[in-house]
């Protein structure tokens, strides 16, 4: 996770210096770098690998949480450069992959209540993303009258 967390870091860097394609880079590296961690620990853990059973709760949670914290950096780098299309579209895949990693018997009852509550927190972030839209629509079709 030290991979991940150094692209999050340079990601954040360029966030705040309203640098957008290059949070954008950063955070889909961090992405990359979690991401077969996330599946080998979903699937492991609903399969029931003998060393996953030996992790500790927060310690099989926890490349879930990266993955969120990943992904919604990643859906605000994109709003905030214009793109709310592609923030909608990341949101919605990953509550995708969420929903079927929930949907794996075996799974364990830490990691299942894990993935409900960050993928309700996905939920938010696009019902946020939504109300967004709403308003910038608004404010231009007020413009045009």
């Amino acid at each position: 996770m030290q991979i991940w967390q150094h692209w999050m870091e340079l990601g954040n860097q360029a966030y705040f210096a309203d640098n957008w394609p290059e949070a954008q880079h950063c955070y889909q590296q961090a992405m990359q770098d979690v991401w077969p961690v996330w599946l080998e620990s979903t699937l492991g853990a609903a399969a029931e690998s003998g060393a996953l059973q030996r992790l500790s709760d927060d310690e099989l949670c926890l490349p879930s949480c990266c993955l969120v914290v990943a992904v919604r950096n990643l859906a605000n780098s994109y709003r905030a450069a214009g793109q709310p299309g592609r923030s909608r579209a990341l949101l919605k895949q990953t509550q995708h992959w969420f929903c079927c990693a929930l949907q794996q018997p075996k799974l364990p009852a830490a990691l299942y209540a894990s993935l409900l509550k960050l993928q309700a927190d996905l939920q938010e972030a696009l019902l946020h993303c939504a109300d967004r839209l709403v308003i910038q629509q608004d404010q231009t079709k007020t413009m045009l009258h």
